[in-house]
């Protein structure tokens, strides 16, 4: 995609928020869905728990 500022505002002043959506380009088909890719970006874009440290006790 190509993301120069004249073609994105462009493109959302064309079409609006739907604009902004990747487009079908041409060659390899996609390996991963919508639905995949969709979970992977939940799963990576959360805060990891904090977790507790414990301390060893040094001779």
């Amino acid at each position: 995609m190509d993301l120069t500022g004249m073609t994105v505002g462009k493109r959302y002043r064309e079409l609006g928020l739907e604009g902004l959506h990747d487009e079908l380009r041409p060659g390899r088909p996609r390996i991963y869905g919508d639905d995949r890719v969709h979970r992977w970006l939940q799963t990576f874009s959360v805060q990891p728990r904090r977790q507790k440290h414990h301390r060893c006790a040094e001779a």
